[in-house]
């Protein structure tokens, strides 16, 4: 009684297993016809957000998109909510390499938005961002404090 119920178990195992692969073939064979279509039109597979073909024309068009000021108050918005998050962090709360990340984040500290404190970690360099309060702007301890007062 046992064995047609296996059988039944087994056929059932393998049907299912057939549809899943079958499954992620169909979308395998999606993923390259969108990377052969991105390739053939790549203006069209940047403005889709499908991946970009690799290579320096690439980072020449992407380039004004991360250069944007929204990108940079987004980080300056960050660092201020955040003191002392590293640029992993901020990097990942943002969905950007770090690389580009760094780079606003140099930027920011040349213009002395945020200030940059590095500290050295068995041989790595940790770098944590705090935000520079300029006098005249509130800061939220010294709004916190005039809504006390």
């Amino acid at each position: 009684m046992t064995e047609p119920f296996e059988r039944e178990v087994r056929r059932a195992i393998e049907h299912f297993i057939a549809e899943i692969l079958a499954m992620a073939q169909r979308a395998a064979i999606e993923v390259i016809r969108s990377a052969f279509a991105a390739r053939a039109n790549p203006t069209e597979a940047s403005i889709s957000g499908d991946r970009r073909p690799s290579g320096q024309s690439a980072r020449r068009r992407t380039a004004p998109l991360l250069d944007s000021p929204a990108v940079s108050a987004r980080m300056v918005a960050l660092v201020r909510d955040h003191p002392g998050w590293s640029t992993a962090q901020i990097s990942q709360s943002l969905g950007l390499h770090t690389g580009v990340v760094r780079r606003h984040l140099r930027q920011l500290a040349d213009q002395d938005v945020i200030r940059i404190e590095e500290a050295s970690l068995g041989g790595l360099i940790r770098r944590t961002y705090f935000w520079v309060s300029h006098v005249g702007e509130p800061t939220e301890q010294t709004a916190a404090t005039e809504a006390v007062t």
